[in-house]
């Protein structure tokens, strides 16, 4: 499909998880706080669908970690179209939890506008 001058797949793979992780320093943890999106590589369709969303969810109040390349996950690589996974937020996080638990509707509502606004950059579809 062509809107413009970009040139789009039909398809999209998207995957949310609510992810948790915890990274050891040799005497503490480090916990992860915020929203991190994973693509198969940076030059695909399917990185500017990933900014697009984390912009948004940053809108929300998430902590916007960025867009990752991660090419040997099966879930990006072995998918037959454009693919993304969107990691929002990490449950083993208060600020985190708390943000789902206060505006579920605002982060759906967020991400729906990130995959619209890779398509039409210039549309708006937050319920007033």
């Amino acid at each position: 499909m062509a809107y413009g001058r970009k040139v789009y797949h039909r398809s999209f793979f998207i995957k949310f998880l609510y992810a948790c992780v915890r990274r050891r320093v040799p005497t503490y943890l480090i916990y992860v706080i915020g929203v991190e999106t994973l693509v198969y590589n940076n030059q695909s369709p399917a990185y500017e669908m990933a900014v697009n969303i984390n912009r948004e969810l940053e809108r929300v109040g998430f902590i916007n970690l960025g867009v990752n390349e991660r090419p040997n996950l099966v879930v990006l690589n072995r998918t037959q179209m454009p693919a993304v996974l969107v990691e929002v937020g990490f449950i083993n996080t208060d600020n985190d939890n708390e943000l789902f638990d206060r505006r579920f509707m605002e982060i759906a509502w967020a991400i729906a506008q990130g995959i619209v606004r890779t398509f039409y950059p210039g549309w708006d579809i937050y319920p007033i």
